[in-house]
């Protein structure tokens, strides 16, 4: 199993500018040299068998011009198949996206990304609201069918859903749903994430994936994954 086929975990960085009443104002401000670490784990079944991922990933904002920002990640990985551990190559992915966490390039190992890593990134896209949101009021995102990169089009439906401790971190959370829209097997993914109140950075994340191709060669997977921060 290639592990450059894997959707990268980018590195949220938000900004609360106002909490009150009429809603939440979020807005990332990222700066070169921000950098997180994270462990993660994945669950799912594929062509019938049942496989888990667990490693870390290690993130650093690199570049910030204008209204986008890069990062690259290092990422190590072990992965079980029906029971049997398999070696993935540790791999290093650049990811470039708008402030509004729209994906503009994805790189894999320094070669462009696969259209199936493609397609997973936009469907796990944190899209923010360009107005302030309040409490489970919703905001979406659509996006087009790339002929060029074969990726379907989609449509994200977000949530403000409230609150959390999360550890010794208070955090927003909020949901996603995702989905392709088109496509004889669409794929969809349902995504809940939490961010830090006081600086904004990803805490954790959970997503439950259906009918998900990281590569064509293995068809459609579904399952979870989760992200969370270490302190």
């Amino acid at each position: 199993m290639k592990r450059r086929a894997f959707l990268p975990f980018g590195l949220v960085a938000l900004s609360v500018l106002a909490y009150a009443a009429q809603g939440v104002v979020l807005k990332r401000t990222p700066k070169v040299g921000d950098k997180a670490n994270y462990t993660v784990k994945g669950a799912m079944t594929v062509q019938g068998l049942d496989v888990t991922l667990s490693g870390t990933s290690t993130e650093e904002v690199t570049k910030v011009e204008e209204d986008t920002f890069t990062v690259k990640s290092s990422s190590k990985m072990s992965v079980n198949v029906a029971g049997a551990d398999q070696p993935l190559p540790d791999s290093n992915q650049e990811t470039t996206t708008k402030l509004d966490g729209t994906l503009v390039k994805l790189l894999a190992d320094s070669n462009p990304a696969t259209p199936s890593a493609i397609r997973l990134g936009h469907l796990n896209t944190l899209y923010l609201s360009p107005k302030s949101v309040a409490n489970d009021e919703t905001w979406t995102l659509e996006g087009k069918r790339d002929e060029k990169l074969d990726a379907p089009a989609f449509k994200i439906t977000y949530k403000l859903i409230g609150e959390e401790k999360i550890g010794k971190y208070d955090t927003y959370k909020i949901t996603s749903d995702a989905a392709e829209t088109e496509g004889s097997i669409p794929t969809k993914i349902k995504g809940t994430f939490w961010v830090n109140k006081l600086d904004g950075n990803l805490i954790k994340s959970h997503t439950e994936m259906t009918d998900a191709v990281f590569d064509p060669q293995y068809g459609q997977m579904s399952g979870t994954m989760d992200i969370a921060i270490k302190d």
